[in-house]
């Protein structure tokens, strides 16, 4: 339980540690428009879903193949152990596992995106505000 636990606190400590910075640019940096100015953004909301996805599955992939290489290290050097070879096994199966359904994943978001965009918003008789 207290594996699980750090496993999580490192998560969290990662994901902060890499989304603190964006908070810290100035709107120059990040490309908005200065103050009192009225131009709306015109990047569309499917593209704005689509792009947080993939930043998800980009970070969830990252830790899968740290999974991976964290197994492939306890397999090292485990010395011939068979409980600790048996720990590594099971630990590189769940990476192994976690990658193959993080590019299903990864799949099959950007096909339902892509034909969202390009079969109902592009439709005759759906009036697109945009």
């Amino acid at each position: 339980m207290s594996k699980r636990i750090v496993y999580i606190v490192v998560s969290l400590a990662l994901i902060n540690f890499l989304l603190v910075p964006v908070f810290a640019l100035t709107p120059n940096e990040l490309g908005l428009p200065e103050a009192g100015t009225s131009r709306l953004p015109t990047t569309e909301v499917k593209d704005i879903v689509g792009g947080i996805i993939n930043v998800i599955l980009t970070l969830v992939g990252l830790i899968s193949v740290i999974v991976i290489v964290i197994a492939g290290f306890k397999y090292l050097t485990s010395g011939g152990n068979d409980e600790k070879v048996g720990e590594a096994r099971k630990l590189l199966l769940s990476g192994i596992i976690g990658l193959v359904l993080i590019l299903a994943a990864y799949s099959i978001t950007s096909f339902v995106i892509r034909n969202l965009s390009s079969n109902v918003f592009n439709k005759p008789g759906f009036n697109n505000p945009y």
